[in-house]
């Protein structure tokens, strides 16, 4: 079954409903990509003045500035190869777009050509109903609206407006993990135009860089991932007082040593609430349809103290990515840092608490903390994904709406990743597709990081991709 992604939200997903800029605009602002209209006549680009231009060119970081040179909006494999054959011809400088949630703008460079793929949105449904392959440009939200009529669900992450393929290449973290693996063991297949303007399907060799390395190989154009039958669930917020968030996290830290079934999510927060206040918010998630199983273990984390909302229920995962949105918005200022500690640690917990009292008025600064384990830990030799044993991923969002807020908010966010690092809490490496240009990449693929640059330098040799997530150029 074939069908294009409908696209829920008009000014991050939707294409222009105008065509793209004029010769005459083209010969004024940006005369050298006249030749590649020439090339490919059908595609559309999008220079400054155009009155799309500015909608395309948002993100969802509002803090990122740049001014590229233009946007082109392919619509098929074609017109990317011929755009790559161009860029190369010409030492254009180019990166490549989906969901734009590279909170350091490494999609959007000044005076680069972007690549906008998103309207490579297609999605097709294999025959066993095991799969699906979908367009590089495919928002994560579409794909799981897509997949909800037939009772499917595909592992994804908790932002519901993230590109699919670079989300999944980059490792891919969600409340699926336990039951089913990191996004990147979701990866059977892909199809890439490389340096030379080639389409290429990949091979095993290529498959396990994609599985972990990010889209560093080449413009990903398609992939296939696996899908899975799952018609009902349990899921819901489970929120506790922030004081009591103390004793809650140490008798939760010993409810996990006892018993953490595959199917829980493992994803929790600490943040205002409005009406509420300050407060402990598991995501609560149940990946089965055992809902027998899934009420036994709820029933557990309500007993671990006052519970102040409760809204957990049997849905689908379609209806609960909808109530992910308000965690989640579309476009924010935001300073997004990670880190991994090994357990919630009462060193870890106390770091928390005292951030969380910290975390400056006016502002959407929070923490959310993904207890990972199951599946997504599994040693997995045809991934270079690096981190497979237990451990807790840390999202620091120093994060705000509003503008004049954003300098508290950022400060609130490094302040804290100081302090872990200073404590002695993290463990080597991180996640790479949340990591700044000067940390340390290496440090999170481990023994695979020699193999993987030799990987980069066999598949591109003249480091023509170099403005990907992660860099290996």
């Amino acid at each position: 079954m074939t069908t294009p992604a409908t696209n829920a939200d008009a000014t991050l997903r939707t294409p222009p409903a105008l065509p793209g800029s004029s010769v005459s605009a083209l010969e004024l602002e940006a005369p050298i990509l006249l030749k590649l209209q020439t090339t490919s006549p059908s595609l559309k680009i999008y220079t400054p003045s155009h009155p799309s231009f500015k909608i395309i060119n948002t993100y969802f970081n509002l803090s990122l500035t740049a001014h590229p040179l233009a946007i082109t909006r392919p619509t098929n494999t074609l017109q990317i190869s011929q755009i790559l054959s161009f860029t190369s011809t010409h030492s254009i400088p180019f990166t490549v777009r989906s969901g734009g949630h590279d909170s350091y703008g490494r999609s959007a460079i000044s005076g680069s050509l972007i690549i906008d793929v998103r309207e490579l949105d297609e999605i097709v449904l294999s025959s066993d109903q095991t799969s699906v392959r979908i367009g590089g440009g495919v928002i994560s939200e579409n794909l799981t609206k897509f997949l909800a009529p037939h009772g499917l669900v595909a592992v994804q992450g908790g932002c519901s407006s993230v590109g699919y393929t670079n989300w999944a290449a980059c490792g891919g973290y969600g409340t699926l993990n336990g039951r089913f693996g990191m996004g990147c063991d979701q990866i059977i297949g892909a199809r890439v135009v490389n340096y030379n303007g080639d389409v290429v399907d990949a091979d095993e060799e290529m498959l396990w860089g994609l599985r972990g390395g990010g889209c560093a190989f080449g413009a990903v154009v398609s992939l296939d991932i696996k899908v899975y039958r799952l018609q009902k669930m349990l899921a819901g917020l489970l929120a506790f007082p922030i004081a009591e968030a103390r004793e809650v996290l140490s008798s939760y830290r010993d409810l996990l040593g006892k018993v953490c079934p595959d199917a829980y999510g493992g994803l929790m927060g600490l943040m205002a609430i409005p009406g509420v206040g300050k407060v402990l918010m598991f995501m609560f998630t149940w990946a089965s349809e055992d809902l027998e199983a899934g009420s036994a273990f709820l029933g557990e984390l309500r007993n671990l103290g006052k519970v102040v909302m409760d809204t957990v229920k049997e849905t689908t995962l379609a209806s609960w990515t909808e109530v992910g949105k308000a965690f989640s918005p579309t476009f924010i200022y935001t300073n997004i840092r990670t880190a991994y500690v090994k357990e919630l640690s009462e060193p870890f917990i106390d770091l928390l608490l005292k951030h969380v009292d910290k975390i400056p008025a006016g502002t959407k600064a929070m923490f959310i903390v993904h207890v990972v384990h199951g599946h997504a830990t599994k040693p997995t030799p045809n991934s270079c994904f690096g981190m497979r044993e237990p451990h807790v991923w840390v999202g620091i969002h120093g994060q705000t709406l509003a503008e004049e807020n954003k300098q508290e908010a950022f400060s609130w966010a490094d302040e804290v990743v100081e302090e872990l690092t200073e404590g002695g809490l993290l463990m080597k490496g991180g996640y790479v597709a949340l990591m700044g240009e000067n940390e340390p990449t290496e440090d999170c693929f481990g023994d695979n990081w020699g193999r993987l640059k030799e990987l980069k330098n066999k598949l591109d040799p003249n480091l023509f991709f170099r403005n990907t997530v992660p860099s290996l150029a």
